[in-house]
């Protein structure tokens, strides 16, 4: 007598299958949801900081003054780093995008970074809208501490500093702050 071979799954098995995805789909989705907010996070505190040291860099070469001028509203963040020709009240407006943000001034732009509010991030600064080098690398006339907190809302957050007695930026970890590669501030 033969046995039947059997070729294929049956529904059991199938629908044991499809529950174990769905499990796994269940606990992972959100985790993997927050660790890629927190490396947004990183990732454009990160470009604040290589910006930071680009403007001082810029100035240093430059022989001149090189800003970072700063525009935070609802729904969106961005800043423009440009020579700093014209001090004045005439600056730089990063809004107007990459390539106009200084029209109508006698600043030369750099570069211009945008965080769009659909991202989830955004940053603050603590005073100011500006960061300025001067030419011997020392942060503008002002003894103040700029920084720069590029956050989600939550506990990842990431402090951006430049700091007149340091000279170099910095990024450290506010307290409460859940992001890995960083030292607290």
């Amino acid at each position: 007598m033969r046995s039947a071979v059997s070729h294929g799954v049956t529904m059991l098995e199938l629908l044991v299958c499809v529950a174990i995805i769905a499990i796994v789909a269940a606990v992972g989705v959100p985790s993997l949801r927050q660790w890629m907010i927190a490396q947004r996070v990183a990732s454009i505190g990160t470009e604040v900081l290589t910006d930071f040291q680009l403007t001082r860099s810029e100035a240093i070469s430059r022989n001149t003054e090189v800003r970072m001028y700063f525009k935070v509203g609802s729904g969106f963040t961005c800043y423009t780093a440009a020579t700093a020709v014209d001090s004045g009240s005439a600056s730089c407006d990063c809004r107007l995008g990459a390539g106009n943000a200084c029209n109508g001034t006698s600043n030369t732009e750099i570069k211009t970074f945008s965080v769009p509010g659909t991202s989830g991030v955004t940053m603050s600064l603590t005073s100011g809208s500006f960061l300025q080098y001067k030419p011997n690398a020392q942060i503008g006339t002002s003894n103040t501490l700029l920084n720069v907190t590029v956050s989600d809302g939550g506990t990842n957050r990431l402090n951006v500093q430049a700091s007149p007695l340091v000279r170099r930026p910095t990024a450290c970890l506010p307290p409460g702050s859940t992001l890995n590669g960083f030292k607290p501030c």
